[in-house]
């Protein structure tokens, strides 16, 4: 019987018997331990219900996170098509060549140089800066012409960043399927945007409990220098001031931003619980060693039972 436990009894007046014989010690011996018992197998019971709860959540959660990342995925390789030929048109623009569909004129496809690399082919050249994001400059063998495709870096630090469970990355670019995220690096966001497509709208969604925050400004790649850095306050909001952001043109900015923002709470809700579970469950662990090492040989099996036994795997944009 811990100290705890026989405290919380004394302060009960749980068990009280009369005299101090070894008769009544004995009774009041058995009183608690047969306490213990109930109460043990009383949380037990309240266990596997928060378990069977748990495990209905990660499962949900699984589902959700498979059919999110296929989506995030699509929008990605859509997104990266339309920037490639937006590329390809403007540096076609540039050098004076015609741009066929899908392409370029065939007998000029390889006559271009890039600084370091040599000939190459024009439309891989394009692909290649459009997918790693990176500037170049291309020149034409035959004519002398250059054309540049410029990306530049914009960084971004939200004020109490880590005060929110969750903060989300927007940027929406003009003439591109849908919205892109910026990615999360050490206490800021970074992510480098393309000069030609012009501003970009940037917006940062926060969670905080059932709470929503939101922060938005406009910005483009036509600063001095190769990087920006940029500091912003995210304020309290609603589904439908977001909703009013998003809903604009022909592009699916909407509904898209509604379904990765169902899924980024659902992600924040799970998390919180699985942490909570992951606490309790190492919290068991501990409680079973140390009655191993008073008693020896346990029961320890009937404690394992179970999504006990399981790892949940979180991953997560």
């Amino acid at each position: 019987l811990s100290d705890n436990m026989y405290t919380e009894y004394v302060s009960e007046n749980a068990g009280s018997v009369k005299g101090t014989e070894l008769k009544a010690i004995k009774k009041l011996a058995d009183y608690y331990k047969r306490m213990q018992i109930i109460r043990e197998n009383a949380a037990i019971g309240a266990r596997k219900a928060y378990e069977k709860k748990f495990n209905k959540m990660a499962k949900k959660y699984s589902k959700s996170k498979r059919i999110h990342d296929e989506r995030a995925q699509i929008i990605k390789t859509l997104n990266y098509q339309k920037e490639y030929e937006h590329n390809l048109k403007e540096v076609c623009k540039q050098l004076g060549i015609k741009k066929l569909r899908g392409g370029t004129e065939p007998t000029t496809n390889t006559r271009f140089i890039v600084q370091g690399l040599g000939f190459k082919n024009l439309d891989r050249i394009v692909a290649e800066s459009t997918s790693d994001r990176n500037s170049v400059t291309i020149k034409d063998s035959k004519t002398g012409k250059t054309a540049k495709i410029v990306y530049k870096k914009v960084k971004v630090t939200v004020e109490n960043d880590s005060l929110y469970d969750k903060v989300v990355p927007y940027m929406i670019p003009s003439g591109l399927y849908s919205f892109q995220k910026m990615n999360k690096v050490g206490s800021h966001y970074s992510e480098k945007l393309n000069e030609s497509l012009g501003l970009y709208q940037l917006v940062f969604i926060g969670f905080k409990g059932d709470q929503l925050f939101m922060a938005e400004q406009y910005q483009g790649a036509g600063f001095s220098g190769d990087s920006l850095s940029i500091s912003m306050k995210l304020e309290a909001t609603t589904q439908k001031d977001i909703n009013d952001l998003f809903d604009f043109g022909e592009r699916k900015t909407l509904r898209d931003n509604k379904k990765d923002l169902s899924f980024q709470r659902l992600e924040v809700q799970f998390k919180k619980e699985q942490k909570q579970f992951l606490d309790q469950e190492a919290e068991k662990r501990e409680i079973l060693k140390a009655i191993s090492k008073h008693q020896g040989s346990f029961y320890a099996s009937d404690y394992q039972y179970g999504i006990w036994e399981q790892e949940v795997e979180v991953t997560g944009n």
